[in-house]
């Protein structure tokens, strides 16, 4: 039998809730040592009354042992905690506990029962009353197993009591029988082109007990509201539809436990032609002559479709990287292809450059030579003078010292 998720309230099969193992206690049963029971909540709104036979069993074991005590209430919750009864002076305190090999089987199964107490009284009673079909598997001092069969209650209580010194307790251990199919999911053709047909369909097998509800669910599509029976849609898939999942969901009432499953997820693969927009494609790019660019053009489609942009015999790959030169400067025509077909689009590059001015830079050479000739030529006019000047003063000399001689 397949186990589901236990859900809290009006469950939109969104959620999971999970079952809580916990480990059963001292038996004094050998069969049920090691074995674990999952905790079962209440049944919200009512509590299903004790059989007939059980509660004048109850009250006729009650007033034999202690004629004082008092018999169950019929139609109270059948768990009394074990820690709160009342101890006649001197009775020592006794424990009562029941456990499970299982705590749900499927619908029509069958499960083992153990019911012990502490309790020292060589006479004590214990016993077990449920509707379910019972027989006595092994007995022992302060200890009963009782094997069920032919399991088909959706939700069942099964009680345990037992007297002590006149004292009486009552334990009990809810069990669910069910059967819940795993939901499933089939979808027509989901490789599929834009604008054809989807068929999906989710299914379940009848349950036990009946009322198990589909629907179906996708990432990127609101939930469709729970219905019984089979739910199948057409959809009319587009671009948008590529790479959804789809997932049957199932929910399960059994007394107040919801229980969920799910499918296994369904993967769209929607083919459509390429596309090109100014987003992913801008029509106009500034480039910088010298710089590492590249051109900027992503194609959509699925198969992914191959994009090349050409110009006067130059052919760019969006994406690849190159230095960006003045005879880039242009419109280029980008042809994105697939198998589906061809889309394309024009892309205008200006590439920013600086001119060198060889007019300005001759001038400004002319200019440095001439000054440096002017400066040349009135350097050597100067230095001739200055050499003249210096000849003049030395003859000057000369005659003056030959007329100092000849006076002597």
């Amino acid at each position: 039998m397949g186990t589901g998720g236990h859900g809290d309230g009006e469950g939109d099969g969104e959620g999971w809730g999970d079952t809580r193992g916990v480990r059963l206690g001292a038996t004094r049963c050998p069969w049920l040592r090691g074995s674990s029971v999952s905790a079962v909540a209440v049944p919200r709104g009512h509590h299903p009354a004790l059989p007939l036979v059980g509660l004048l069993l109850l009250a006729q074991a009650g007033r034999a042992e202690h004629p004082s005590s008092s018999a169950p209430v019929p139609g109270s919750s059948p768990r009394v905690p074990n820690s709160s009864p009342d101890f006649a002076s001197g009775d020592p305190p006794f424990s009562l506990s029941v456990t499970g090999s299982a705590s749900e089987v499927s619908y029509g199964g069958a499960a083992l029962i153990n019911c012990s107490t502490t309790c020292a009284d060589p006479n004590a009673t214990v016993g077990v009353e449920t509707s379910l079909t019972k027989e006595e598997a092994a007995r022992g001092q302060g200890w009963l197993a009782v094997r069920l069969s032919n399991i088909t209650e959706p939700v069942s209580d099964i009680v345990c009591y037992s007297s002590c010194f006149g004292q009486r307790k009552v334990s009990s251990f809810r069990m669910l029988a069910y059967d819940f199919p795993e939901p499933v999911l089939l979808v027509r053709d989901p490789n599929t082109t834009y604008n054809h047909l989807v068929t999906l369909s989710c299914s379940a097998a009848p349950s036990q007990p009946p009322g198990v509800q589909l629907r179906l669910r996708s990432r990127r599509r609101p939930p469709a509201p729970w219905q019984e029976g089979s739910v199948s849609v057409q959809l009319t898939v587009h671009e948008e539809d590529d790479g959804d999942e789809f997932v049957c969901d199932a929910q399960l009432w059994v007394g107040d436990q919801m229980l969920n499953k799910s499918s296994d997820a369904v993967k769209l693969n929607v083919m459509y032609l390429p596309q090109l927009d100014d987003g992913s494609c801008p029509p106009s790019q500034n480039w910088t002559e010298g710089e590492k660019v590249t051109l900027r053009c992503q194609a959509r489609g699925n198969p992914r479709p191959h994009v090349v942009c050409k110009k006067d015999g130059t052919s760019l790959i969006p994406g690849q990287w190159h230095t960006a030169k003045r005879a880039h400067t242009g419109t280029f025509r980008c042809v994105a292809s697939s198998k589906l077909g061809t889309v394309g689009c024009n892309i205008t590059v200006w590439v920013q450059y600086h001119d060198i001015n060889v007019g300005l830079i001759v001038a400004v050479v002319l200019v440095v030579l001439g000054a440096l000739a002017f400066a040349g030529i009135t350097y050597g006019i100067y230095y001739r003078k200055k050499k003249i000047q210096e000849y003049q003063l030395r003859e000057r000399q000369r005659r003056l010292e030959m007329e100092q001689r000849r006076l002597e």
